[in-house]
């Protein structure tokens, strides 16, 4: 299987350049998430196996494993949203919040509550349209 790796959309060409190219502040503590995840991944070829075995999925021959892999919200004004890492194959998107010591994030409804609540609204409506409804995949 071949895998490629990329930080924040900056590609490398191998586990080692994947922790190169981390930034000081991905593992200024080592109590952030981004350590123990980055270590799981040392091996990836096994690590996708295991996802696809137990997500039953068919693993293809090519993958890409992309780190803080950035999506602006499809409406409203916000930030992007990092996943941690998002397995990315042909009919594959496996999106992977990794935790650690980190305190949980504010519901939604509280974060809903908070600012101009129309734009978060809008935010919030914009990522539920993306997903597929009933779980079934597109």
């Amino acid at each position: 299987m071949n895998v490629l790796f990329s930080y924040d959309k900056q590609r490398v060409d191998t586990y080692d350049a994947l922790v190169e190219a981390l930034p000081d502040d991905a593992v200024a503590s080592p109590t952030r998430s981004t350590i123990p995840l980055v270590s799981f991944w040392a091996d990836p070829k096994t690590r996708a196996a295991e996802f696809a075995e137990r997500l039953r999925f068919d693993l293809p021959a090519s993958i890409e494993l992309h780190f803080e892999y950035a999506v602006p919200p499809p409406s409203g004004r916000g930030k992007a949203s990092f996943t941690d890492v998002m397995l990315v194959a042909p009919n594959v998107a496996l999106a992977i919040e990794a935790k650690f010591t980190e305190p949980k994030y504010e519901t939604v409804a509280a974060w809903l509550e908070r600012g101009d609540k129309q734009n978060r609204a809008d935010v919030f409506e914009g990522w539920v349209d993306v997903l597929p409804e009933n779980g079934a995949s597109s």
